[in-house]
């Protein structure tokens, strides 16, 4: 019982942050578009390495993918992210 409250509340805990990690793919969506890749803000940079890191932890199977984990992972996917 204990386990699927810390599950609960860490999926609420990610989805506040959600808008953020989501308005953040768009901009590099949009960089991606206009063709930018080579002048990608500093800030931008930072998350890609972020997001790098995360996605190799999961990807090697270090950590269990979960809900939005899995659906971020596809919408990194989706734009050829590596």
């Amino acid at each position: 019982m204990m386990m699927d409250q810390l599950a609960a509340a860490a999926m609420e805990d990610e989805a506040s942050y959600a808008p953020s990690w989501q308005e953040t793919f768009r901009q590099l969506k949009d960089f991606q578009k206009l063709g930018n890749a080579k002048s990608l803000p500093p800030r931008l940079v930072k998350w890609m390495d972020a997001q790098r890191r995360r996605y190799k932890l999961y990807g090697v199977g270090r950590k269990k993918t979960v809900g939005i984990i899995k659906h971020r992972i596809a919408q990194l996917n989706s734009v050829g992210f590596d």
